[in-house]
């Protein structure tokens, strides 16, 4: 755990790095997707558009959110919760978490 006596451990340094990385580069304003009510054309390509908004709307959110519990429990304000422990070994191996490939494709 993060908050065990200051030590970090190998793994524990290597995951905040990429964390601190990603995190970097989500943009801090995220933009809520379009509605389809309020797309002026009506089209299937309108429709799969929106769409996909939607989808990278809530991708961003859940890798935002996790990302920023993974952190917190790091620094040690939060339990390590079997959840983040995942994350943070799918982090080390450079392998996409499960609940973010949940998330990215039907």
């Amino acid at each position: 755990n993060g908050g065990s006596g200051g030590k970090r451990t190998v793994l524990e340094v290597a995951v905040k790095r990429k964390l601190d990385d990603i995190l970097e580069r989500l943009s801090d304003r995220q933009t809520r997707p379009p509605v389809q009510s309020e797309v002026e054309e009506h089209s299937p390509y309108t429709y799969f558009f929106v769409q996909e908004c939607e989808r990278m709307y809530w991708l961003v959110s859940e890798i935002r959110l996790s990302l920023q519990e993974l952190d917190s429990a790091l620094k040690g304000d939060l339990s390590l919760s079997a959840v983040m422990e995942r994350l943070m070994h799918s982090l080390y191996q450079d392998t996409l978490p499960e609940a973010w490939a949940a998330l990215s494709w039907p």
